[in-house]
């Protein structure tokens, strides 16, 4: 892809280890971010604001995981039924990684 210059106009990544490896990858190729690339990633962790370009990312509500977790376990343990479907919310943590061809949500 990076060899034939048949770029997308962003990538979204998994998480931000493998983003930041994508950063890597598109600097070595000669590839301009965000210029010729916008790269995401998930995760925000600590390394992503410190990267070049520094990464926009998806921030993941970690504290709010692992307290709820901690309460599913326990009511596991008790034996409570647990039929319930959980939805956290994430946040956008814009940085200079992605082009500003439309405005961030």
């Amino acid at each position: 892809m990076i060899a034939q210059g048949d770029l997308p106009e962003a990538i979204f990544y998994g998480n931000d280890e493998m983003a930041i490896g994508g950063l890597q990858a598109f600097k070595e190729g000669q590839i301009k971010m965000p210029g010729d690339i916008s790269v995401i990633g998930f995760d925000d962790i600590q390394l992503a604001e410190y990267v070049s370009p520094p990464l926009t990312t998806i921030k993941q509500p970690k504290y709010d995981m692992g307290a709820l977790s901690a309460h599913l376990i326990f009511q596991f343990l008790e034996r409570k039924k647990i039929n319930q479907q959980y939805k956290l919310s994430t946040e956008l943590v814009g940085r200079n990684s992605v082009a500003n061809k439309a405005p961030l949500l």
